[in-house]
């Protein structure tokens, strides 16, 4: 990877954000919580939700909401 590379993970979470693994309108709370400044990947979107990936390989909805571009350094 080259060192301007991000493979893809071009989205930060932007403030903690809650993470749905099994869909953005799952019964209950969700999953587990998504740190701010944890960079994604955008796989897909549901209504206002997006579906990413985190740079550790898991995935799941949070609100679109949440997601920012990441800045340069």
């Amino acid at each position: 990877m080259d060192a301007g590379d991000s493979g893809g993970f071009d989205k930060i979470v932007d403030g903690d954000a809650p993470m749905y693994e099994n869909g953005p309108y799952q019964g209950g709370p969700p999953t587990r919580q998504i740190s701010s400044g944890t960079r994604v990947k955008v796989l897909s979107q549901a209504g206002g939700y997006v579906y990413v990936e985190t740079v550790n390989g898991s995935r799941g909805y949070i609100p679109m909401s949440a997601v920012r571009e990441q800045g340069g350094l």
